[in-house]
């Protein structure tokens, strides 16, 4: 059960079951068990524990093959998962969130290794990152390289200004980029209805000071790894916005 914590005592978030419209997104009840029992469908090259084969060769090199990817060109993503090519090992992965859980599935199958990691708590998604570069280095002999810090690209406040308004994944989060401190400042907002009815309420997510590497790659400054593009129409206007995983539609 997710939890939120309330003067520094764990609370249960309720409800807990999310409604049936979003089973394909939270739907599965499921425990570490489970999960690697799942990647070792992987780990077997798309066969089940007695053999039988489930996913064809081209069908599991089609599903591991680059796909897409946002303008920035990372991250990259296959069918489903996001293609973790880490040291010169490649692997897959997927993380999920629902209320008060977040999680992480690391497979590689060229060296028989898999990774779960579940948590139940509201920001306890903080530990997947640190967990995963443990295990990468101690299991696979992958040293943790943190991204290269980013040099902002000065911009002048009409270019910011240009960039400013806002950006929504409909029925889901909503992002208003506004100037703020010679830059600009990304607020998120829930908009998605079923959050109305959780209890206790989540607080709000603060605003981040984004900065940019280069025009239409932008970066966290406190965060520099999370990163989101903006993409464009052919005539030059601003699309949309890629960050947080989502691709979110300027609104105005």
């Amino acid at each position: 059960m997710g939890h939120l914590l309330v003067d520094e005592q764990p609370q249960v978030l309720r409800p807990w079951a999310f409604p049936r419209t979003a089973n394909a997104a939270g739907g599965l009840v499921s425990s570490v068990r489970d999960q690697l029992r799942y990647a070792r469908c992987w780990l077997g090259e798309g066969t089940a524990p007695d053999g039988t084969r489930l996913l064809s060769p081209a069908a599991l090199a089609q599903i591991q093959t680059v796909q897409s990817s946002d303008p920035g060109g990372v991250p990259k993503y296959g069918l489903s998962w996001e293609l973790a090519d880490v040291g010169g090992i490649a692997g897959i992965q997927h993380t999920g969130g629902t209320v008060g859980q977040e999680s992480l599935l690391y497979i590689v199958p060229e060296r028989g290794f898999a990774l779960c990691v579940l948590t139940n708590l509201l920001g306890g998604g903080a530990i997947l990152g640190p967990v995963l570069e443990w295990a990468q280095e101690q299991y696979l002999d992958v040293p943790p390289a943190p991204p290269p810090e980013p040099t902002p690209l000065a911009l002048s406040a009409a270019e910011l200004a240009a960039y400013a308004g806002r950006y929504a994944n409909p029925g889901e989060m909503e992002y208003t980029l506004t100037g703020h401190n010679s830059g600009l400042q990304l607020q998120g907002r829930l908009t998605d209805p079923y959050m109305d009815q959780v209890q206790p309420q989540p607080p709000a997510d603060a605003p981040v000071q984004v900065a940019f590497v280069e025009r239409d790659e932008l970066y966290a400054v406190e965060v520099p790894a999370a990163r989101g593009s903006f993409l464009r129409y052919a005539d030059g206007r601003l699309r949309g916005l890629f960050w947080g995983g989502r691709f979110n539609v300027r609104l105005d």
